[in-house]
């Protein structure tokens, strides 16, 4: 097994029982050994400053995160720079809800289609809301 740091979602849409249940799972099935669980601060998930950290100290080369979602900024984009910046760095990423691994540029490469997609689908949602044709 090799060895994993864990990132759970803080924006705690998912309860943190729930996000490690997944997460382990998903670790499991993908033969990582997770040595640490953390999460970014509150309030200041969109920065990454944690992880951004943990990628220039090395504290791992592998980091699993509860969803890719916790990518997505505010304007509802990802920030594929981060998880860019993470691959040329030789780190892997797992995604454990989507049960997605990024382990260098042409995985990015192959699951970029879906993340424009998604991309897409978050921005016709807050249109539609705005707009009133979807109502809560």
């Amino acid at each position: 097994m090799k060895n994993c740091f864990a990132f759970l979602d803080s924006r705690r849409l998912t309860s943190q029982p729930i996000q490690q249940l997944v997460i382990r799972d998903y670790a499991k099935s993908v033969d990582l050994n997770i040595n640490f669980v953390g999460a970014e601060i509150q309030g200041n998930e969109h920065s990454h400053r944690l992880f951004c950290s943990y990628i220039r100290q090395r504290k791992s080369e592998r980091f699993i995160f509860f969803t890719i979602y916790q990518f997505m900024g505010d304007r509802r984009l990802f920030d594929i720079e981060i998880i860019r910046e993470a691959l040329f760095a030789g780190i892997e990423l797992y995604f454990a809800t989507e049960k997605i691994s990024l382990k260098g540029h042409e995985d990015l490469e192959k699951s970029m289609i879906e993340l424009l997609v998604s991309e897409m689908h978050q921005f016709i949602g807050i249109e539609k809301v705005r707009s009133g044709i979807v109502d809560f």
